[in-house]
């Protein structure tokens, strides 16, 4: 009886062994940011814009901003700016520019960003808040409105193992949606591909 307890015992310190090993290796390998995360995300996308006048269409130059900390394991909540700029095309019921006019458009607000897996550096950002139309060559004052970006990424870090600050690399497929009032009304959707940047 004594020598089956001892056997009993045995196995089982051995065992919490092995629990111990797993947990650690699995920790190891968990690539996802940890503590705080600053991004910029430079890319490129097209406007499109269904306003009644001085309407945003054509290719866009697009970029952000993504600064947050993480809450729990994969969770990270924080902050982020997305801007687009391009030269709009002309719109004759706009004004009687000749040229392009130059556009900025801006969404602003609390931001979530959720890795679900610790072994992939697949995420998804989401974001909501205030918007803007800037339409230089044309409002005297911008439009202001609501917005959000949905964006879906991949990114890792350069060094492994992971050590407590690391450069973070990747790419976003992201989606910009705003919607503002007067002066002018928008409705623009911005589809766009984002390289990602980061370091946590």
């Amino acid at each position: 009886m004594v020598l089956a307890l001892q056997r009993w015992q045995a196995m089982r310190a051995q065992l919490a062994a092995m629990i111990v090993m797993a947990s650690t290796t699995i920790a190891a390998a968990d690539g996802r940011p940890t503590g705080f995360l600053a991004r910029a995300t430079p890319g490129l996308g097209v406007g499109v814009d269904e306003g009644p006048s001085c309407r945003v269409h054509g290719v866009t130059l697009v970029g952000g901003f993504w600064v947050g900390r993480t809450v729990a394991p994969g969770l990270l909540v924080g902050g982020a700016v997305a801007i687009s700029l391009n030269g709009a095309p002309r719109d004759s019921r706009c004004d009687e520019v000749e040229v392009g006019q130059a556009f900025m458009a801006a969404v602003m607000g609390p931001s979530v960003d959720w890795y679900p897996s610790a072994r992939s550096g697949l995420h998804v950002v989401a974001t909501a808040g205030v918007a803007e139309i800037d339409h230089a060559a044309n409002d005297p004052d911008p439009s202001h409105g609501v917005g959000g970006v949905l964006a879906l990424g991949y990114d890792r870090g350069a060094a492994r193992p992971k050590p407590d600050g690391d450069l973070r690399f990747g790419l976003e497929l992201r989606l910009t949606a705003l919607r503002t009032t007067g002066p002018v009304r928008h409705a623009a959707l911005v589809p766009s591909v984002n390289a990602s940047f980061g370091f946590d």
